[in-house]
């Protein structure tokens, strides 16, 4: 039996008030990427729209943050926050995931 949690305002990514995590929100948007200098993502933006002409993404509904723990240059884990946004463009969900390696 699957379980709806009701949150008090719309997601971006779905227009709905039911939790959206486990959806694949990256079929859904357009990806804005930022990078470290060593070339690692270190911000992850989906945008449900973006102007090509005018280069503008809006609608932000999904955030990625990555931050790495490095020894001897080698990363040795990250830790990952994804934040899905109301439409009002207030935070409604915040997960936490750490990913070491061995």
């Amino acid at each position: 039996m699957t379980t709806t949690s009701l949150y008090e305002k719309q997601f971006m990514l779905t227009g709905e008030n039911i939790d959206p995590t486990p959806l694949d929100f990256t079929f859904y948007t357009q990806r804005k990427v930022i990078n470290d200098p060593a070339d690692r993502p270190i911000i992850k933006e989906y945008y449900m729209s973006y102007d090509s002409q005018a280069g503008i993404f809006s609608d932000l509904a999904v955030k990625r943050s990555f931050e790495y723990t490095l020894q001897d240059g080698e990363v040795i884990r990250r830790d990952e926050t994804t934040e899905w946004f109301y439409t009002d463009g207030s935070v409604g969900i915040t997960k936490t995931f750490v990913v070491v390696y061995q």
